[in-house]
This record gives structure tokens, sequence and C-alpha cells, in this order.
């Protein structure tokens, strides 16, 4: 079950990733926001099912405001930037996803 869900998360982001190449900066971070909405859902129900340490809630809530700054309130300047942060916390994310199963 594990090496599934982890298979279909690496897909995801590669899908992701493949997609971003393709297109301009403003739509890449539209789409990696996208990917943190998805992940971050996925966290709060395992948060929910007590399946998140305290350490796992607190990265969570370190990495949140600056994420929602950019996917929320679209507050940045430069797309390619935005899109890089997004990314890298989304990973992180998924990274939290994946150890809490």
């Amino acid at each position: 079950m594990f090496q599934k869900q982890l298979l279909a998360i690496t897909i995801v982001g590669g899908l992701v990733l493949a997609a971003c190449a393709t297109i301009d900066p403003a739509r890449q971070v539209l789409v990696a926001c996208q990917g943190y909405a998805s992940t971050l859902t996925v966290l709060a129900a395992r948060r929910a099912a007590g399946k998140l340490s305290d350490t796992q809630v607190e990265l969570v809530n370190i990495l949140r405001p600056g994420l929602n700054k950019i996917c929320l309130d679209g507050n940045f300047t430069d797309p390619t930037v935005a899109y890089d942060l997004v990314q890298d916390g989304m990973f992180r994310l998924i990274q939290l996803e994946v150890s809490s199963q």
C-alpha cells in the first residue's frame, strides 16, 4: 500500500514538473499551488486522525504562512522565485505525507 501511494505521489510530482516546464512562470505558480493545496488537504486529514507528530505539525505551521502568501494572496513579484519556493515547500510537505502513513 505504501509503495503504491509513494508511486502515485511521485507520478503526480513528475507530471507537475513536466507541465511546468512547458508553461509560463505565472501558470507554473498556479499549478504548484494546486499541488500544495492537495497536499495540505491530505495532511489536515492525517492530523485529524492523529497520524502527525507534534514536530510534523510544527513544520507544516512553519511552511504555511509563506506558501499562503504566494498561493492564496498572490503576493509575489517574481513568478520564477515564487514557483521555486512553492515547489520546495510542497515537496517538504509531501515528505511529511509519506512519512505519516
